[in-house]
């Protein structure tokens, strides 16, 4: 790139809005550093900005412990990697690396609804398409750029359907739901999304005998 492309896909990559000066996107310079560089960049981007306010002050550690972190990192990595061995066993790429470098680009320009493309990934197999589209409702973390339902009500929801169907099987148990270690009230959890059932708010009443 030039300095003015540079400049231009810098600004629009910390923030995901995806414009490029190129028809063809980030496809146009067909150069695997500046779409791991994309990528890398495009990711930190949806994460959350006060935890990384945390890193610059020295608490390195906080970030790793954030539950929303380890989630965004594992749902980024496990979709990565399935759209990559689909690829690569459905021969749309020569080799794993590319297989693997297109798979991650597009999961997180997807996920962070950034909107770049590398490839033409109407090409891909219906499966890789699919996984595409699911991945592009998560959106990024709270507190980041990135657009979506945001990872954190995606990760509650999950705690949530676990938590009634324990209640289903165990009926008189007394369970919450916890995040970083905090307990959740029903307000936050409905303010999130993953709000509770008759079911479960019967639990502020006496039990029967």
């Amino acid at each position: 790139m030039d300095l003015y492309d540079a400049a231009c896909h810098a600004f629009t990559t910390m923030a995901t809005g995806g414009f490029s000066t190129k028809n063809a996107s980030i496809a146009h310079y067909r150069s695997p550093f500046l779409e791991y560089a994309c990528t890398f960049f495009m990711f930190v981007a949806g994460g959350n900005f006060s935890l990384y306010f945390h890193v610059i002050r020295g608490n390195v550690g906080r970030l790793w412990r954030n539950e929303e972190f380890r989630f965004y990192v594992t749902t980024t990595l496990t979709a990565t990697f399935l759209i990559a061995l689909n690829l690569w066993g459905s021969a749309v790429y020569d080799s794993f690396t590319d297989s693997f470098r297109h798979s991650i680009f597009q999961v997180v320009t997807i996920m962070t609804t950034t909107g770049y493309f590398s490839a033409d990934f109407e090409k891909w197999t219906p499966f890789g398409q699919v996984a595409l589209v699911l991945v592009m409702f998560l959106g990024g973390m709270i507190g980041s750029t990135g657009g979506g339902i945001k990872q954190v009500r995606v990760l509650l929801m999950l705690k949530q359907g676990y938590r009634e169907m324990y209640q289903l099987i165990h009926p008189r148990a007394v369970t919450s739901v916890k995040l970083d270690e905090k307990f959740l009230t029903k307000d936050i959890l409905a303010a999130s999304g993953a709000s509770y059932s008759s079911s479960s708010l019967s639990l502020s009443s006496p039990l029967p005998a």
